[in-house]
């Protein structure tokens, strides 16, 4: 579930980078360049800047709202150890088991075979 949120907000994201390259700045934006001779006949120059404004106001709100939702579901399925113990952990593990199998080895080939006939 937090995975699909997190691909939502990455989405929305992007939507709001949008938004906020066609909105008009001081230097102009994407609509003022080319935008505008296309959507000028679906929508007056402040109508598109009072939806574009309006449409990221709400992407940002649902952008910290799925950011919170996240925090608060992620924090349910955290483990109360820490990455690095965790780290650690699996380190003195595998570190373990290694020196088991060498100590297996260690004893096959120590044991006396049976003599070869040459």
């Amino acid at each position: 579930m937090i995975v699909a949120l997190i691909i939502v907000q990455a989405l929305i994201a992007l939507a709001m980078i949008g938004f906020i390259l066609l909105q008009k700045s001081e230097g102009g934006g994407l609509v003022s360049q080319q935008g505008s001779q296309s959507m000028g006949r679906f929508m007056t120059r402040r109508s598109q800047a009072d939806f574009l404004t309006r449409a990221t106001s709400i992407l940002a709100g649902v952008f910290m709202a799925l950011c919170l939702l996240i925090a608060i579901l992620s924090d349910r399925n955290a483990s109360n150890t820490s990455l690095l113990d965790q780290i650690e952990q699996d380190t003195v593990e595998t570190v373990a088991e290694r020196v088991d199998q060498i100590e297996k080895e260690d004893k096959k080939s120590a044991e006396p075979s049976a003599p070869s006939r040459v």
